[in-house]
């Protein structure tokens, strides 16, 4: 695995391109490890194995797939910052929860919705004198119905995941050419402009956001 220094041997002359370089350095091998980890599982997935190889070949691709390209991401951002987050819940309300979804490395076997529910349907189940094979059905119900949605949800979570960090990389690109100078006044405005009133959807935002970074710097 490359060993990167702890600072970056040259002068940034950008606060944003600072804290992302720092970011980028401190969190690179924790993410090469996940990146080595979904490669690893990707090629075994892709060869297949025994019988059962055709049959579950696109999925699992799709799924180490889907996982590699969000490492590969968030190593390059380091650090997902909340003040990004915030700027793009303009775009997607929901981002914090889908960001949380997709990155929790904590298994949430209850919340308090599914227990509510679950002592709703077993009060219920007493006041109408069920018997115990619905009570028991009652309990795990709410949690299975949870783990079902869940499933059925994290590949549009994954892939709503895909376009925030894509925005925050061209993001921060853009923010750290106006802090070098390397913007003029005109293309600054039409920056801040965006930024204040982000109201379109991730593609559009994200194709704006790279004109603005390249119309003075084309082999960005």
């Amino acid at each position: 695995m490359v060993k990167l220094l702890s600072k970056s041997p040259v002068a940034l002359n950008s606060p944003t391109l600072q804290q992302w370089d720092n970011s980028f350095r401190e969190n690179y091998e924790m993410y090469q490890t996940e990146i080595d980890k979904n490669t690893y599982a990707l090629q075994r997935s892709i060869r297949g194995f025994w019988i059962f190889g055709k049959t579950f070949y696109p999925a699992l691709t799709q799924h180490y797939s889907q996982k590699l390209e969000l490492y590969q991401l968030k190593q390059q951002l380091g650090k997902i910052e909340q003040s990004e987050v915030n700027i793009y819940k303009s775009v997607d309300p929901n981002i914090s929860t889908v960001l949380n979804k997709t990155f929790s490395t904590q298994w949430l076997w209850w919340n308090l919705q599914d227990i509510s529910i679950t002592a709703g349907l077993q009060v219920y189940a007493q006041l109408f004198n069920f018997g115990y094979s619905w009570r028991f059905g009652f309990l795990v119900l709410p949690y299975c119905a949870r783990v079902f949605y869940d499933y059925a949800t994290s590949y549009q979570n994954k892939s709503r995941a895909v376009e925030f960090l894509n925005w925050a990389i061209q993001y921060r690109k853009a923010k750290s050419q106006i802090e070098r100078g390397n913007l003029d006044s005109q293309v600054v405005e039409r920056y801040q402009a965006l930024f204040g009133t982000v109201k379109r959807g991730p593609l559009q935002v994200y194709a704006d956001v790279v004109e603005l970074a390249t119309q003075q710097n084309p082999n960005l």
